[in-house]
């Protein structure tokens, strides 16, 4: 007997084949993976999905639609398993109840305080029983404000995996973890990693597979020992699927593969299906918010202050008022240009989706560790400027900027030497003792201040947070909402850039 597996993690919401930051057609989707998924004629095949699928691609303009489209489509596909993921809670705990009752499949989540979610579901084909466990990761309670979170609490998963693993292992054939974590403990949290969870449980060996998410990386196929482990890249890029064949109830041989969905067509039946909500987020996302003028040349976005960094400096200091603020620039293609400006734009410009405005208080020296930490991203040798490799390796660009503060940093140097002038904007110098707001956006705070960070070991009072901006969540404070609130106060709505630069960078 042959059993088939297809698990998707990480989808953020590319459901039809399309970029509606980038307003281009993709050769992927979740359409694609429907038609991956029915060409397969195996008698046994289990669909899955292993969380973060409702958020990102604009699929948050949906999130208060009932039933939501992503779900509608989910139930069509027929996934039996929905593990949730950390950005399922991006819009409160309340909310999210609410979408997965619509879902016909079932809502898992071990760890945590809450009955609502399945700890685990078992699935009978014909004499074998394949039971899986639901994993999130520990950072939501990072990652998220209470208030939004409603009581709800992630909690350690040892002590649950340790009792669901006796219980189940008496009754099932396979036991499959579904765990939206990488394998590296994240920001120096154990137990929010595969192998550390691994190491702390007491019989690891009870997994026959898991399915990793939360990274973003694809795990075509990997063992643990006898553990199979397997993880599908984002946004449907790939998609993993897990063979496992069986002889008189017992599991015989396990393999996974990551398929390439760009080898396989959009299902026709998911592109009707999605496409009106297709066209709403077209409308959406073409919006002008705005208008930008004074760009008179090209910039080197990495080694140059430039109009965008100014523009989100300006956004940032507008509903944070804070004394200095700092971001990254993921697109390493972005370049702002004068005329209108689309909600579209400015999601490829900014692409973290998710990027609030939250402050902290620090000192002037936190800070100057802070900056050294981000410009040894580059390497230079021989006159030459690169990628510090282990930088490169990150989920998200680690190269943040500074604004509203003049600084210059001198590449050529060691590390720990390359600031060389660091001021406020009235020209007096930041002093190591000076206490400064600094606006950031938390995930980038919850690293610098864990084991790896640069400000490992310390801890800053919160002051402040954009991310909900009223008291029922309703709108989200992010930087790219922020941002049409910012133009709305602007007379004629445009933003003027002069051509100032704040910082400085020698190579």
């Amino acid at each position: 007997m042959k059993v088939n597996i297809y698990a998707s993690s990480d989808v953020h919401g590319h459901i039809y084949p399309y970029d509606y930051a980038k307003n281009i057609p993709l050769d992927y989707s979740l359409a694609h993976l429907y038609d991956c998924y029915k060409k397969d004629k195996n008698k046994y095949k289990i669909l899955v999905d292993n969380g973060d699928i409702i958020q990102g691609n604009s699929a948050e303009y949906f999130i208060d639609t009932t039933p939501n489209p992503i779900v509608k489509v989910m139930n069509f596909m027929d996934y039996k398993i929905w593990n949730m993921g950390n950005h399922e809670f991006n819009f409160s705990y309340p909310r999210l109840k609410k979408i997965i009752k619509d879902f016909k499949g079932t809502a898992l989540m071990a760890n945590s305080n809450s009955n609502f979610f399945y700890k685990y579901k078992t699935i009978n084909l014909e004499d074998i029983k394949i039971s899986f466990i639901g994993i999130n990761t520990l950072l939501i309670n990072y990652f998220e404000k209470e208030e939004s979170l409603a009581g709800l609490v992630i909690e350690d998963p040892i002590a649950i995996l340790n009792q669901l693993l006796n219980k189940l292992s008496k009754t099932s054939n396979v036991i499959i973890g579904m765990f939206h974590l990488g394998l590296e403990d994240e920001n120096s949290i154990v137990n929010s990693g595969l192998y550390s969870i691994l190491n702390n449980i007491e019989n690891p060996q009870l997994f026959d597979v898991i399915i990793c998410g939360h990274t973003h990386k694809s795990i075509s196929q990997l063992f643990h020992k006898d553990i199979l482990i397997t993880q599908p890249a984002a946004y449907t890029k790939t998609i993993s699927k897990i063979e496992m064949d069986f002889s008189k109830g017992v599991l015989i041989s396990k393999n996974s593969s990551a398929i390439n969905l760009a080898e396989f067509k959009a299902s026709e039946e998911i592109l009707k299906l999605y496409e009106p909500y297709h066209k709403k987020i077209l409308e959406y996302t073409h919006e002008i918010i705005g208008y930008v003028k004074g760009i008179k040349r090209e910039f080197n976005y990495d080694f140059e202050d430039n109009p965008l960094n100014h523009l989100l400096t300006k956004i940032m200091l507008k509903f944070s008022k804070a004394d200095v603020v700092a971001f990254q620039i993921d697109n390493k293609e972005a370049l702002l240009k004068n005329g209108p400006l689309r909600r579209c734009d400015l999601a490829e410009l900014y692409s973290y989706d998710g990027g609030e405005v939250t402050t902290y208080k620090m000192k002037g020296i936190d800070l100057k560790k802070y900056i050294l930490w981000s410009y040894d991203y580059f390497n230079y040798k021989d006159g030459k400027v690169s990628v510090n490799e282990k930088r490169a390796d990150f989920k998200y660009k680690t190269l943040d900027v500074f604004g509203n503060i003049h600084y210059t940093i001198d590449l050529r140097e060691k590390s720990e030497n390359r600031l060389k002038e660091l001021k406020y904007l009235n020209g007096k110098d930041i002093l190591d003792s000076d206490e400064i707001t600094v606006g950031m956006n938390e995930y980038r705070m919850n690293f610098l201040i864990s084991k790896e960070g640069p400000l490992a070991g310390k801890t800053f009072e919160k002051i402040s947070s954009s991310k909900y901006i009223d008291e029922n969540f309703n709108k989200r404070g992010t930087i790219r909402e922020l941002a049409k609130y910012y133009f709305e106060d602007l007379p004629n709505n445009t933003y003027y850039y002069n051509d100032e630069s704040y910082f400085y960078i020698k190579y």
